[in-house]
């Protein structure tokens, strides 16, 4: 690609995937100068290494193997650096996708369930919040969050203008439309509006 317009294909991603894709490059280009072989452009054979090495032998500060979706994710960060160089990507080796597919079958691909707050949770941490007023922001953000089911990112990316209050109906409390900008689902930006 044209240097003039690399800044630009730069955003056809997140920032938090690009961050963690030059983590997992990084993480790829120390396993290659442990072996004495080459990252950039990689051969399917040491792809395959890294891989199952990522996915069968303890990591990180709890001393377990990486968690498959990661391992999914070293290998979409290994192909996006290729693709971007301009060299063929060794991840798209019929090898490459077979021993993944075999660890996904040995390991098991369950995505990590997290159960999802319910309403005594949030009452239980409202009733901790005090009076002053940080903690009076933090309880207005936490029953706003819950209120409207928004993720931590798009509670993070509100301004005081993304928030419109509406008159009371029939003697209730006021009402609120909330404008998201952008959120994990919507990456252009095109926004979404939310009672």
């Amino acid at each position: 690609m044209n240097n003039k317009y690399a800044n630009i294909a730069r955003e056809s991603i997140a920032p938090n995937t690009r961050a963690a894709y030059d983590k997992a490059w990084e993480r790829f280009t120390r396993f290659c100068a442990r072996r004495g072989c080459q990252a950039l452009p990689a051969t399917p054979e040491s792809v395959i290494d890294f891989l199952v090495e990522q996915a069968t032998e303890p990591a990180g500060p709890r001393g377990r193997p990486l968690a498959m979706g990661t391992v999914i994710l070293l290998r979409s960060a290994i192909n996006r650096m290729h693709v971007s160089q301009g060299y063929a990507s060794p991840t798209g080796a019929a090898d490459v996708a077979e021993v993944l597919r075999g660890l996904m079958r040995l390991r098991g691909a369950a995505p990590r369930r997290v159960d999802a707050l319910r309403e005594y949770d949030v009452e239980a941490m409202l009733g901790c919040c005090g009076a002053r007023p940080l903690e009076l922001r933090d309880a207005a953000l936490l029953a706003l969050g819950f209120a409207a089911a928004l993720r931590r990112s798009e509670i993070c990316a509100l301004q005081v203008g993304d928030v419109e209050l509406l008159g009371a109906e029939g003697g209730g409390g006021r009402r609120m439309l909330l404008t998201v900008r952008k959120s994990k689902t919507d990456q252009l930006g095109a926004g979404q509006r939310i009672a």
